[in-house]
Parts: C-alpha cells; sequence; structure tokens
C-alpha cells in the first residue's frame, strides 16, 4: 500500500523527514533544484487518474496543499512540481516539466497557478504531438501579458521582483490563441483585491493582480469566472470543483458559476 507521507524526486522514493532536511539544505545552499512532492492517496486504485499541480511567481509548491487534497479526494493522484522562478528562465523549467511528465510514462493532466500556467505552455511547445497531457487548467495565468509585471519590470527599483521566468515571458512573445492540440480550460477571479488594484493599473475585470482579458485565450476548450482574488484560487473550494469537472469532462458548464 502506499505510504502518503513518501515524497518523491527524481524517481527516487525516501521518508518525507530527509526530503523536508534536503530542502532545508537546499535553501541554505541556494539550489535551484526541483523538488517533485507526490501526493499518494492510501487507497488509490490502479486506474487513478494522474494530475501535475504548478505553482506561480515566488512560490514553490507547498501552498498547493489545499488544492491538491481536494484533487485527491476526487480520485486523483496528485504532484506538485516546484521549480524556480526567480533564478531559472522560462525554458529551462519549461524542460524541467516536460522531463517530469516523461518520466510519468503515463496520461497526466496539467493544472498551473498564474506563471504556472506560461510554464506548462512552454512545457507543451517542448513535448510536441507526442505530448502524454490529456488537459490543462489554468487558474489566472496571463497567456496574453500583465500590466502588473509591464509596469515592474520597466523600473529599476521593481524589475528584479519578477524573477527570471515571468521576465523572460513578459519580454517574449504572447499568446493570442491557444496553441497546443490538449484543451485548456481558463478559470478567472473576479475579486479585485491585489496589488494591480492598488496601483491603480487594472481598470478592468481582474482578480487584484491579472485581468480577464490577459488569461481568456481563444481556443480554449471553456472558461469560467469564480468569487475569488488571484492568491485565493489554490484555496478556493469552488475552484477544485470546477478543476475536477474540467478534468474529468472537458468542460466546466456542468457546474453553476462561482
Amino acid at each position: 500500500m502506499a505510504r502518503p507521507d513518501l515524497l518523491r524526486q527524481g524517481g527516487r522514493v525516501a521518508p518525507a523527514s530527509f526530503w523536508f532536511s534536503r530542502e532545508k539544505r537546499s535553501r541554505r545552499g541556494a539550489s535551484s533544484c526541483a523538488i517533485h512532492v507526490l501526493d499518494v492517496k492510501s487507497d488509490s486504485t490502479k486506474n487513478a487518474r494522474t494530475v501535475i499541480l504548478i505553482h506561480g511567481l515566488w512560490m514553490r509548491g507547498w501552498e498547493l496543499g489545499p488544492l491538491s487534497l481536494r484533487l485527491r479526494s476526487g480520485g486523483f493522484a496528485v504532484h506538485r512540481f516546484s521549480y524556480s522562478s526567480i533564478r531559472s528562465g522560462l525554458v529551462e523549467n519549461g524542460a524541467r516539466l516536460a522531463a517530469f511528465v516523461r518520466e510519468l510514462g503515463s496520461a497526466c493532466h496539467l493544472v498551473g497557478h498564474s506563471l504556472g500556467g506560461i510554464v506548462i505552455h512552454e512545457a507543451l511547445r517542448q513535448l510536441g504531438p507526442a505530448s502524454p497531457v490529456h488537459r490543462v487548467v489554468a487558474l489566472a495565468s496571463p497567456f496574453r501579458g500583465s500590466r502588473v509585471a509591464a509596469w515592474s519590470v520597466s523600473r529599476r527599483s521593481t524589475a528584479w521582483s519578477l524573477g527570471e521566468t515571468m521576465t523572460d515571458w513578459q519580454r517574449g512573445a504572447h499568446l493570442e490563441k491557444w496553441p497546443h492540440a490538449v484543451p485548456l480550460g481558463i478559470v478567472c477571479g473576479k475579486h479585485q483585491i491585489g496589488f494591480g488594484t492598488l496601483l491603480g493599473l487594472l481598470a478592468v475585470p481582474s482578480d487584484g493582480l491579472v485581468a480577464h482579458d490577459e488569461s481568456y485565450l481563444a481556443g480554449c476548450a471553456d472558461h469560467v469566472v469564480v468569487a475569488s482574488n488571484h492568491a485565493g484560487l489554490i484555496l478556493s473550494p469552488a475552484v477544485a470543483r470546477f478543476v475536477i469537472r474540467f478534468l474529468e469532462t472537458g468542460a466546466f458548464s456542468a457546474l453553476p458559476a462561482a
């Protein structure tokens, strides 16, 4: 029986205490290696579905715990993929995620919060048509660029805060249409509480940090707006229900909008 207290990195499994201590050492040693956390439901079956969660800017993956638990309760085996958004560029982090997807060796879904959705896009680009990814959900990912990031990158005092991954995306070519064959579901928040609102940069519908018109892409399979701000999306039970519904059916419309 699989143990829920096991963490996984690079295909090896060890007790959680070992990997927590390694994470502490890597922080002291300024390591940028990715930590992959496997949340295994103890009563999972052979045909359990697999989801990889990808965090956003400045995060490390632990904050995705509530969403992970709700997806596990919905019958999914959940991995949390961690990457360095500050020290590593977009292409490098996309390659790491693509390698992790290949390592799993089976069909999976990807769910990204904010910058995590951009990393998913880059990973899919590198995986190409043979990608084993079945469906993707993006929680307020700035696919079409970010007003807040544009403001930050234009100022020497704040440009550093974007890190390498977001800076690569903001300065590169943005999307207008979802370019991958993998179905995409987009979730946006409508509570305008956040840094972008505080600065007066978002006089349009937004979640306080990312505007709806920065997240929405033509060619997505479905999209939904929920009662949350940007950070709250990964904590919201309603968002978890929408994610589960999309991963199971390819649409959000079977549930009422939050």
